[in-house]
């Protein structure tokens, strides 16, 4: 009997003939792991230029296909032309932002993206909250006018005060820990 795979880790090589194939990138081209995590990130070097890759973990219980992937990666398109520094989806040789790759446990969608040079910096000065605090506003406020032919999951108003069924458990304890945090039946 053979186990079936729950995760697989796709190297770096594989993706690096999938984005020669897909993509108009300088050579050479290495994509190599940087995190296993919720998604999979990968470094990718082409040439003089950097970029990111994301191999997403297919069949979370929030996500029902390709279509909410595609709503993100529309979304931060939508944020890199509306100017808000985000790291954004780069066009396939095909126009596609969202790639899909063979694996153990079924296909895994992925995406490159724009990378972008920083150092993290902890702990936060305040005037560096205030300035996340400017920017998290700028990004709500410029989403307002943001429309996708893609479907995504939403919580309604309904189910942040519990009276929804959402898909999975895990909703379910997230309410729970919202009553005790807020001190309120909502």
């Amino acid at each position: 009997m053979t186990p079936n795979t729950a995760r697989s880790v796709i190297p770096g090589e594989a993706l690096t003939s999938a984005l020669v194939a897909a993509y108009d990138l300088p050579q050479p081209i290495d994509c190599e792991l940087h995190v296993v995590g919720d998604n999979d990130s990968y470094y990718v070097h082409a040439g003089p230029e950097r970029f990111a890759l994301r191999v997403y973990y297919p069949n979370r219980y929030w996500l029902s296909g390709s279509d909410e992937y595609r709503f993100e990666l529309s979304w931060l398109s939508f944020c890199h032309d509306r100017g808000l520094p985000v790291s954004y989806p780069i066009p396939r040789r095909d126009g596609e932002l969202l790639s899909e790759m063979k694996a153990l446990e079924g296909p895994r969608p992925w995406a490159l993206f724009s990378y972008v040079e920083g150092t993290p910096v902890f702990p936060l000065q305040i005037e560096q909250h205030r300035r996340y605090g400017e920017f998290v506003a700028r990004f709500h406020i410029e989403s307002l006018e943001f429309s996708s032919p893609y479907a995504r999951f939403a919580y309604g108003e309904a189910a942040y005060k519990g009276e929804e069924v959402l898909r999975g458990e895990v909703w379910g304890q997230g309410v729970g820990a919202i009553r005790e945090w807020s001190g309120e039946a909502l």
